[in-house]
């Protein structure tokens, strides 16, 4: 979990997560030198799972998200917002699929900052789909639905300068290298607000040359990372 002034939702997400997991697990939180109580309530948990470090500047959301995935030390990895809600069920349902996958991305629904449900399906928005050109084209990787084993995390770390979002490039990496589904099953509240680090289902404002331009960096990094063919 990558946290930034999350003061107002933190809670919620932590309540969720912690609820599912065991005393094995660890939650991995890189704050990005928050300026209100994020690291205050984080700390008030005294929790052993909770692995809490703080930046002394700030590195943005994707070197933030880079970091924190650096400092994991499990065999699988759930990738967190601040301000989501995971469903009860969410560590269990993912774990059972990454007996046979490498990459799980669930659905989600969506809720407003007071916690209703403003859209049941975020895959009603997106479409969301396995395969990698299909995600290059029109990503459906929504970080805070993604778990995924280790070997993706290996293959995709360290992350590329030209990405244009952390979840994107993980997802496409395991598009490409590995096993994926798409589980059609709302797994998380992922909470949109005035605030959110991302768009979720909003139209990007990027132009369409850089749109292009996006792709064809991913493509490059892809290329010179892997020494593979890509053909589209």
């Amino acid at each position: 979990m990558a946290t930034f002034n999350g003061e107002q939702f933190i809670q919620d997400q932590l309540n969720s997560i912690l609820k599912q997991i065991s005393e094995e697990d660890e939650i991995v939180i890189c704050d990005d030198y928050s300026s209100d109580r994020t690291v205050e309530i984080i700390k008030s948990y005294n929790d052993n799972r909770i692995k809490l470090f703080v930046n002394e500047d700030r590195l943005g959301i994707i070197r933030n998200f880079e970091k924190s995935l650096m400092l994991a030390s499990k065999p699988y990895i759930f990738l967190a917002d601040q301000d989501d809600i995971w469903e009860s069920r969410k560590i269990d349902i993912c774990m059972e699929l990454l007996n046979e996958y490498d990459l799980v991305l669930s659905n989600c629904s969506i809720i407003d900052q007071n916690k209703k449900i403003v859209n049941d399906s975020y895959f009603s928005l997106r479409k969301g789909k396995v395969g990698f050109v299909n995600n290059l084209i029109k990503n459906s990787f929504l970080g805070s639905c993604m778990a995924f084993r280790r070997s993706v995390l290996l293959k995709s770390l360290p992350f590329p300068k030209s990405i244009a979002m952390h979840d994107w490039w993980i997802g496409l990496v395991a598009s490409l290298f590995f096993k994926c589904i798409v589980f059609e099953m709302p797994l998380v509240l992922h909470r949109v607000h005035d605030n959110n680090s991302s768009t979720t289902g909003k139209p990007s404002s990027f132009s369409a040359k850089k749109k292009i331009l996006i792709r064809v960096n991913i493509l490059i990094s892809l290329l010179r990372r892997n020494k593979v063919k890509i053909f589209l």
